[in-house]
């Protein structure tokens, strides 16, 4: 297991990892897009998720040219009540898996934006993301303990549930620790990283590889440096939520890619997110601190802090389209793609590629 020592010692700027960045202006959408709480990117398409707003799956090619919306609000075959998770079927033609937890179902729709078909789910769970074609991981918290499904079985303290697929299960990982807590604040955190998932129990240290059926410890977050470290397993929900102004805390929050890692970390007594980076090439945590700058890097290093997105070797963030002319209309810029950007469109993702910083 690899130690993340996180401290202030090595600050670092966007600019010292920023080797290139490119512009993608997500382009004009029956809806506009409201919030991007998912996104999925595939060889020539952008998936945009916005689970409530827009309550909409988007679908746009590299350039951000829109391709498809799947908008299917109801309680029909082809409808879903509510967008949970989305995730990508695996193969050469993957398909979007729309996750519909209060309608007890998963749709499929393909990456033109046509429904396929849809399965149901016999159990409750918030998040799925395939292991092979025939396997799939599907994630839940501890409301599971409530759901009628398994008050016959022996594994209503998991979080973790290994299904076909046909979602009947087949094995389980990952006890739920926290008893204290009715239901928030045990919901595990899954993140794709290439073939790999890595996961996080909520309020919790360490951040686990899926290796088989089991999670092998991979990263320790060590936050000593930065204060008194308080337990939180035995927690209640209402100390929980006191927590952030107390001490230091790692929610969770990582983005992992194939050569670095974000760790975002809450700070008292405001709970302002600091931001780590680890490198996997050279082993170095860096403190990230954002320095202003002007014109059309600005822009990227403004949103570099709020990377949330990974693909391949690229990292993504996004900014509201509101921020654009605020930035040019200061600074001024050469740059065609951001001169176009009026307030009320669409959001602009930028993708960066990154190198070990020359410090």
């Amino acid at each position: 297991m690899t130690r993340l020592l996180l401290t202030k010692d090595t600050e670092a700027t966007p600019a010292d990892f920023t080797t290139d960045y490119r512009y993608v202006p997500l382009g004009t959408t029956r809806q506009p897009v409201g919030n991007i709480d998912q996104l999925l990117v595939t060889g020539d398409r952008i998936i945009v998720v916005d689970k409530e707003r827009a309550q909409t799956v988007f679908i746009f090619d590299h350039d951000g040219n829109p391709c498809a919306e799947i908008y299917r609000l109801g309680r029909g075959p082809q409808e879903y009540y509510h967008i949970d998770h989305v995730t990508l079927t695996p193969g050469e033609n993957p398909q979007l898996a729309v996750l519909d937890a209060r309608g007890s179902k998963v749709l499929f729709y393909d990456l033109d934006g046509h429904y396929v078909n849809s399965t149901p789910i016999p159990f409750r769970f918030t998040g799925m993301e395939y292991l092979d074609k025939d396997e799939i991981l599907c994630s839940t918290d501890a409301y599971i303990r409530h759901d009628p499904f398994f008050k016959q079985r022996k594994d209503a303290d998991r979080l973790l549930f290994f299904t076909d697929n046909k979602f009947q299960i087949k094995a389980s990982a990952l006890t739920n620790r926290a008893v204290n807590r009715k239901i928030g604040y045990t919901e595990p955190i899954v993140k794709q990283n290439g073939d790999e998932l890595l996961i996080n129990p909520k309020l919790n240290d360490t951040i686990y590889r899926l290796d088989g059926r089991s999670l092998r410890p991979l990263y320790y977050v060590d936050l000593s440096e930065l204060g008194s470290v308080l337990p939180t397993e035995d927690l209640t929900e209402e100390q929980v939520q006191k927590l952030g102004t107390e001490t230091s805390v790692f929610w969770g929050d990582f983005t992992p890619g194939e050569k670095f890692m974000f760790v975002d970390i809450s700070m008292p007594p405001n709970m302002k997110n600091d931001r780590y980076c680890y490198s996997k090439m050279s082993g170095k945590v860096y403190f990230l601190k954002n320095t202003p700058g002007s014109g059309d890097r600005a822009l990227a290093e403004m949103a570099f802090i709020g990377i949330q997105h990974s693909w391949k070797d690229q990292f993504i963030a996004h900014i509201p389209a509101y921020v654009v002319p605020m930035v040019y209309q200061r600074d001024g810029t050469d740059n065609p793609i951001l001169k176009g950007i009026g307030e009320d469109a669409n959001p602009v993702l930028i993708f960066y590629t990154l190198k070990e910083p020359d410090l």
